[in-house]
């Protein structure tokens, strides 16, 4: 279901977009949002000059008097004495010695301006994560929000998971609502997964194949699903990292048998 445009205004997920730390899928939610809502790209473009302000305002501007205690300390120094020219070699090699004191007078400048412009960047790079955890923090936030809303729908089915034989100590709940075309996983009680492996979403329907659906190793208690339409019952299993295209029965946790709401 895509985002209202009170929803992506508020979500973070503009800034996000424009810092380019959101995940594909995000990203597409976000591309998908601004076809839909136009005028989301002039929010877009102010988005993105005021973190150009931002790394304007933390900049750094040479500071001129290093430049200009380098040159009077060149200046100032010794004149080495000059023999009298023979066709212009000693004149040539007074003023190559000076050009080699001025080049390694402003070598030492660049340097030094090299190792402040560096610790200006970490610091900046310091400031800009913060920016990004409290971006993430908004957005973490709105999808708390947004889930809370959700599990409150009007014709939600809550269905307890029937467990399998080797797993009758798990304990898990799916909230299903047919009308907004929504999933939730409450978990409650699920077996450690083993090393490389994930827990994967079923739709079972009469007659056909089961077909893939959500691929999850969460920890959090509530886990958005996949719906799929005329679903007959859900059900877990534990199958290797990245899902599989054909269930493993033999690591089947539980099932959800689902009411038809659709008619």
């Amino acid at each position: 279901m895509g985002l209202s445009l009170t929803d992506i205004r508020d979500s973070g997920l503009l800034e996000l977009y424009v810092l380019g730390e959101l995940a594909p899928s995000e990203r597409l939610q976000v591309e998908e949002a601004i076809r839909t809502y136009p005028e989301l790209k002039a929010e877009l473009a102010q988005i993105e000059q005021s973190l150009k302000h931002f790394a304007i305002a933390a900049s750094v501007t040479p500071n001129p008097q290093v430049l200009e205690n380098t040159l009077e300390k060149i200046s100032s120094g010794p004149v080495p004495p000059v023999s009298p020219p023979v066709d212009g070699v000693s004149s040539l090699s007074a003023l190559f010695g000076i050009l080699a004191l001025a080049l390694a007078g402003l070598s030492g400048y660049l340097w030094f301006q090299a190792d402040s412009v560096a610790d200006e960047l970490e610091s900046t790079n310091a400031e800009l994560a913060v920016v990004k955890a409290k971006l993430q923090a908004c957005l973490d936030k709105n999808a708390k929000t947004t889930t809370l809303r959700d599990l409150k729908l009007k014709g939600s089915q809550i269905i307890k998971m029937k467990p399998s034989e080797k797993h009758l100590g798990s304990s898990c709940y799916i909230y299903c609502n047919a009308q907004k075309k929504l999933n939730y996983l409450a978990l409650g009680k699920l077996k450690p997964l083993p090393v490389d492996h994930d827990y994967q979403l079923w739709s079972l329907k009469d007659s056909l194949d089961p077909v893939p659906l959500t691929v999850f190793s969460d920890s959090n208690i509530i886990v958005p699903v996949t719906y799929q339409d005329s679903t007959g019952s859900y059900a877990i299993t534990v199958e290797k990292s990245g899902g599989a295209t054909t269930p493993n029965l033999e690591n089947l946790i539980g099932t959800f048998a689902i009411v038809d709401q659709e008619r």
